[in-house]
């Protein structure tokens, strides 16, 4: 132990002044605390995580960065008991500490075990339920690799208004691999509306080069379109010129299965799928691609329920490029099974009966749905006019503006209601 490193240690041991000058002491200190990482272990028995729980997040944080595979189940322990005024205190070194967590977490394929630590890390760094955190993603992350999608709910359906990168320091990438894992969460639920919104902001993040995670994103978020949506997918005017002019050129393949899929023809969706069967593979989007053949196969079915009172199993099949009655006979029975269509099957004549949908939408389960898309867009609205007052004072647009609003006086414009033309 160094000299410098001791009275460092005894400096901190006797604090009496104020934790933000602890903070500063210590984040000037890391490279000093990790010089001496192996001496760390016996030093943090010596500070309580209740009564020093400053210098231990940072004791630790040094520890696990110079020891990367060490076990992290200290780490654990801090994040989950910790109190919010700690992790507010230092919120850098907070999530240092939660991100060492998830590649230790992810290297030794124990991603279960930073589920419940990284959730309860994300509730103490966020000023409000609708901070987003550097941390989402990474919570995301080990949600997605454990197959615990239930377990990212609670945080999922939290909407997110604001990005505070002045207070947590979070960046476009930590929002773009939010939005990111967040629609692969919903894929993974089957929530696919909510799925294509999460893959969308990954995609149209503001952006002056293309990144990987939107390229990705794009990729999910046709294919998911396809699926629930059983259209070609139409970005907003929003995207960044840079990511729709590279989502045109150089993702052929997903513009062939598109196209192949709205053809409505089964068999040219195989052939597409199959051209680029690699590419679909190599993007970990080959189980999307198969979901989207399941798909077009169903909705030619329901197509037929507008068409026809009864049809012949054999009928369904050749209409749809199923490979026999049998087949047919299933896909009936799942969709009638998840209320996709109404239908019953005389078994004995091979002949199925297409029927109304018996729900009159009057039950108290849909007007609590109803209530709540309400509430929803009254929230929403409320959001945007407080965006827009916001936006309104800024003293960074209003100096912008100036100059625009003098020019329009000049020339006779209205600075509200634009160009006036006189009679």
């Amino acid at each position: 132990m160094s000299p410098s490193f001791s009275a460092l240690v005894e400096k901190i041991s006797g604090w009496t002044g104020d934790t933000a000058s602890l903070v500063a002491l210590l984040r000037s200190s890391l490279p000093l605390l990790q010089e001496n990482a192996e001496t760390l272990p016996n030093i943090l028995e010596a500070f309580s995580m209740e009564s020093s729980p400053v210098v231990f997040m940072f004791l630790l944080e040094a520890f696990v960065t110079v020891y990367p595979e060490a076990d992290h189940r200290k780490v654990c322990e801090f994040l989950k008991s910790c109190s919010q005024a700690t992790a507010a205190s230092a919120p850098s070194a907070f999530t240092d500490l939660g991100r060492r967590l998830k590649d230790w977490a992810v290297k030794t394929s124990q991603p279960k075990l930073a589920i419940l630590p990284l959730r309860s890390a994300i509730l103490k760094l966020q000023p409000t339920p609708e901070h987003l955190t550097p941390l989402h993603a990474d919570f995301f992350q080990v949600c997605l690799l454990a197959k615990c999608y239930h377990a990212a709910v609670p945080i999922l359906e939290q909407p997110i208004y604001n990005v505070a990168a002045d207070v947590l320091s979070t960046t476009p990438r930590d929002f773009m691999l939010y939005a990111y894992y967040g629609g692969l969460l919903q894929i993974g639920r089957k929530e696919y509306g909510a799925a294509m919104e999460m893959l969308l902001h990954a995609v149209t993040t503001p952006a002056t080069t293309v990144s990987a995670i939107a390229v990705a994103a794009y990729q999910k978020y046709a294919l998911v379109h396809l699926v629930d949506r059983g259209t070609a997918p139409v970005l907003p005017k929003r995207t960044p010129s840079i990511v729709g002019r590279y989502i045109k050129t150089e993702l052929k393949a997903y513009q062939e299965l598109i196209n192949a899929f709205t053809s409505g023809n089964v068999q040219s969706l195989e052939r597409a799928a199959s051209a680029f069967k690699q590419a679909f593979d190599a993007d970990g989007n080959w189980g999307l691609i198969r979901l989207c053949l399941e798909t077009l196969r169903r909705r030619k079915i329901n197509r037929l329920t507008h068409t026809h009172l009864t049809l012949s199993l054999q009928g369904i099949a050749e209409a749809c490029d199923l490979d026999s009655p049998e087949v047919a006979e299933d896909y009936i029975l799942q969709m009638v099974g998840k209320g996709e269509i109404f239908a019953s099957i005389d078994e004995r004549g091979g002949m199925v009966s297409f029927e109304e949908d018996p729900e009159q939408y009057r039950s108290a389960k849909v007007a609590a749905l109803i209530d709540a898309r309400i509430k929803s867009s009254i929230v929403i609205d409320q959001k945007l006019a407080e965006a827009n007052n916001a936006i309104r004072c800024d003293p960074a647009y209003l100096s912008r503006l100036a100059p625009q609003r003098s020019l329009g006086m000049a020339i006779g414009m209205d600075e509200d209601v634009g160009p006036s033309f006189g009679a």
